[in-house]
C-alpha cells in the first residue's frame, strides 16, 4: 500500500498530494504499541503513537491497525512537507509529502463504484448508481 508514505485515505494514491483537512493513511510495520480503540477525531495520541507536522501541530488519529489521521487545516498549501510518526520515544524516518489546496479522493464500495451521494433540494441523499447517476449541477 505504500509503506512509509502519506496517502489520501480515500484513494490510497501513492505520490499524490494531500490537502489540509483531508483524511490521510500511513502504512508501515509496528505503527503503534499494542492495540487501542479508535477515538473521536480530537485524539492526537493513540496506542502511544502520534503524528506531527513541521509546524508542530498534531494530526487527529482515527485507527490503530495503520495510522489514519486528519491533516491539520492549518497546513500550508503548495508546499513540500515531512511528517514523523512518534511511537513511544522513537521517531520514524521523515516521510515527505506535498500539500495542495485541494486533493479529492473518493471512497469506494470495494470495487469501482464510488460512494457518491446526490442530494435533492429537500436535503435527502441517494447513492449515485448507473441507473441514477450524478449529473452536472447536482448537489452532493
Amino acid at each position: 500500500m505504500g509503506a512509509g508514505a502519506i496517502l489520501n485515505a480515500a484513494s490510497n494514491a501513492i505520490n499524490s498530494p494531500v490537502a489540509p483537512g483531508s483524511l490521510i493513511s500511513i502504512y508501515g510495520a509496528k505503527m503503534t504499541q499494542g492495540t487501542a480503540q479508535s477515538r473521536p477525531c480530537a485524539a492526537t495520541m493513540l496506542a502511544n503513537s502520534s503524528v506531527s507536522s513541521p509546524d508542530g501541530s498534531g494530526t487527529h488519529l482515527r485507527e490503530e491497525s495503520q495510522i489514519n489521521a486528519q491533516m491539520p487545516y492549518e497546513t500550508a498549501v503548495n508546499t513540500a512537507q515531512q511528517a514523523l510518526v512518534l511511537r513511544g520515544n522513537n521517531y520514524s524516518a521523515p516521510m515527505p509529502f506535498t500539500v495542495a489546496a485541494a486533493a479529492p479522493g473518493f471512497f469506494t464500495n470495494g470495487t469501482s463504484q464510488g460512494l457518491v451521494f446526490v442530494a435533492d433540494p429537500s436535503g435527502a441523499q441517494t447513492l449515485a448508481i448507473p441507473s441514477h447517476p450524478a449529473k452536472v449541477g447536482d448537489l452532493w
